[in-house]
């Protein structure tokens, strides 16, 4: 009972962390749309900057005043779009969390397979509890036979007896005897019942266990890939912030650069305006149109690598967000594979409650039967006590036999006769007792070695399920596989060995009920020609 209690609140547990486990999902939904929206953003702004620079471009060569500042504005405009926002860091904690998820749900694993071979414990135990009582059965099973054995006996020194009623006693309480075999070969059959049901549940949960591991199996899969694309993502945001580092440093060269060309066409435009002054207006220097228009021409060519490595920069983001789109479908499909495992979860859980049901009601069915053992035990022992009164009382009729042997001499020596019998069989009796308690010890002591051995077993199950866990976690799940199917074909043989003990006690049992039957009617008989004689 405790140990399924036990169970139930673990799968409770398991429920709620799977429910935790969507809300983080919803979370991590809305992130992705918040990062979705900053990308549009940012695709929209570099856009407008584009068409600004091309537009910029167009009117340069019509409009010799070009004017850098604005452009060199428009630079760190983009510098600052491309490095704003930390989507990164909220990427990184839905990765975690989904992370600590899948870890926590391998935990549960891990605890319900412990809980299914502790359910395997119990049924051995209840199995052993089964096979004692089965022995006290056939321990009262030969008592009744000594019993038996014991009134046919003083039925043969009652033949000549015209005593009618004690043997009508006799046959009443062979009636009884007769009627408690037969109650307690109900109680067996019902036991024998109780064990295959028991068995049969415990297979389907052993079937339960293995859906859950090749479930599992499905889940680590899928744990596998995500870790996969998770690596992509994480290469693919080193490349892209490794590309936008160095246009980072382009763009800075490039504000040096525009800042400098400010400051030599300032600088000429003053040297120009101060030798025109000197010189008169028909000296001006012919080459300072050309001299502007080569650092056009440069600053042009620097515009246009500019545009293609933020061309550049497009496609990488294009690839960025396929990618995004790709782990999108793979969040979907890891969503589903999870809705379904919860699923069978509650299924399974539901398993659980009615298991737990069915194992209260046959504790209580058990206690029952304990309960009419022991009421026939009680019952037994007050026969045995009435025998040993009828053994006074018979003891008592020895006496008086004796004295009718003086007058009949004929039969005194069938009587010597008798009584030789009935010392022979009183020491096959004394010798039966010494054997039936000597066997108690000796079966008391196997019980003992047996209890010191499980003990031993569940501590090594213990410490070798804690060795094939850190076992599986540094191993291939192949070498997982192979654990399990091992473990799994010990269980089966243990199990089967079990079986066929108990097919033998079955069997001697049927051994014993079959003589004693044969007993019973060589009983009946005698006492139908003895009630002939009287006649």
């Amino acid at each position: 009972m405790e140990r399924a209690n036990q169970l139930e609140k673990e799968l409770k547990v398991a429920n709620e962390k799977l429910f935790r486990y969507e809300h983080d999902e919803i979370v991590a939904t809305e992130l992705k749309k918040r990062f979705q929206v900053r990308e549009e953003e940012l695709v929209g702004r570099i856009a407008e900057l584009e068409e600004n620079i091309r537009k910029k471009e167009a009117h340069k060569n019509e409009d010799d005043n070009y004017n850098v500042d604005y452009i060199s504005e428009q630079l760190i405009c983009l510098y600052n779009i491309l490095y704003s926002g930390n989507v990164k860091y909220d990427l990184d904690v839905t990765l975690t969390d989904k992370d600590e998820v899948i870890s926590a749900l391998k935990k549960e694993n891990d605890k319900l397979r412990q809980n299914c071979f502790n359910a395997n414990e119990t049924h051995n135990f209840l199995k052993s509890e089964i096979e004692k009582m089965k022995t006290n059965n056939n321990k009262v099973l030969s008592e009744v036979e000594n019993s038996c054995i014991a009134n046919k006996q003083q039925m043969g020194k009652i033949e000549d007896s015209s005593n009618g009623k004690e043997l009508e006693e006799l046959i009443t309480s062979v009636d009884k005897l007769k009627f408690e075999v037969v109650e307690k070969d109900r109680i067996i059959s019902e036991l024998q019942n109780s064990c295959a049901l028991l068995t049969n549940e415990i297979e389907q949960m052993r079937s339960n266990v293995e859906e859950l591991l090749e479930k599992n199996q499905s889940l680590s899969d899928v744990e596998n890939n995500y870790t996969a694309i998770k690596r992509d993502m994480e290469k693919l945001e080193e490349d892209s912030f490794n590309s936008k580092e160095a246009y980072r440093h382009e763009l800075d060269e490039l504000k040096l650069n525009a800042d400098k060309l400010t400051l030599e066409i300032v600088e000429k435009d003053r040297i120009i305006s101060e030798l025109q002054s000197l010189r008169g207006e028909n000296e001006k220097i012919p080459d300072d149109g050309e001299l502007r228009s080569e650092e056009l021409k440069k600053f042009k060519a620097k515009a246009e690598e500019l545009a293609e490595k933020i061309s550049a920069l497009s496609e990488v983001e294009n690839n960025y967000d396929a990618i995004k789109r790709d782990m999108e479908k793979m969040k979907e499909d890891f969503s589903n594979s999870k809705k379904s495992h919860m699923q069978e979860l509650y299924e399974l859980q539901t398993k659980a409650d009615k298991l737990t049901l069915e194992i209260v009601e046959k504790d209580g069915i058990i206690s029952e039967m304990q309960n009419s053992c022991a009421l026939l035990r009680n019952e037994n022992e007050k026969m045995l006590m009435d025998s040993e009164s009828c053994r006074e009382e018979l003891n008592k009729f020895k006496s008086n036999v004796e004295q009718l042997n003086r007058e009949l001499l004929e039969r005194n020596e069938s009587l010597s006769e008798v009584e030789n019998n009935y010392s022979a069989i009183k020491r096959d009796m004394e010798k039966l007792e010494q054997d039936v308690s000597n066997t108690k010890e000796a079966y008391r002591q196997q019980l003992d070695e047996l209890q010191t051995k499980a003990d031993k077993l569940t501590l090594e199950i213990v410490e070798k399920d804690r060795i094939i866990s850190e076992l599986q976690s540094l191993g291939s799940e192949n070498e997982k596989i192979q654990d399990d199917d091992e473990l799994r074909s010990e269980e089966l043989k243990k199990f089967k060995a079990k079986a066929e003990e108990l097919t033998e006690k079955i069997s001697a049992l049927s051994e014993v009920e079959n003589k004693y039957d044969a007993i019973k009617r060589d009983y009946i008989r005698n006492a139908k020609q003895l009630h002939i004689a009287q006649k």
